[in-house]
Parts: structure tokens; sequence; C-alpha cells
């Protein structure tokens, strides 16, 4: 024998969680981008109905919301530089 088995599995988990954690990034990220802007838009077409106007806040919101994941996806990305 040339290794204990608990040395070779700590060898296959690292690569497994680092996956994961790649693949918790991605689903984070993607979050980030399109809920701000779904959920703005959806404002925006009830504010619309409210006030019986032209789709002025849904295109005012779809602005907000998209702004809101930018800022979202940036701080998210300066927390992954400082780790």
């Amino acid at each position: 024998m040339t290794g204990s088995p608990i040395a070779n599995d700590d060898k296959l988990k690292q690569p497994r969680s680092a996956a994961i954690l790649l693949s918790l990034t991605i689903l984070d990220t993607t979050v980030r981008m399109f809920v701000p802007t779904i959920a703005g838009t959806f404002i925006g077409i009830a504010l619309d109905h409210i006030f019986n106007t032209v789709p002025v806040f849904t295109a005012i919101m779809i602005i907000v919301g998209f702004s809101i994941s930018i800022l979202l996806v940036v701080m998210q990305l300066k927390g992954l530089k400082k780790k």
C-alpha cells in the first residue's frame, strides 16, 4: 500500500468542492443578473396598469432593474477578488 485511504479521499473531494463552488457562483451571478430586471419589468407593468400609461414605467423599471443587476454583479466580483 502506498497511501492511506483517507489521503486519497481528500484528493477526490477537492475537485468536487471546487466544481460545486464554481457552479454555485455561476448560479448566484445568474440570479443577481435576472431577478432585478424581471422584477423591475413586472413592477413597471403593474405601475403602467395602475396609472393607465403607455409603457413608460415599464421602460424606466427595466433600466432601473438592469442598473441594479450591474451593481450587484460588480459587488460580487469585488467580493471574489478579496477572497
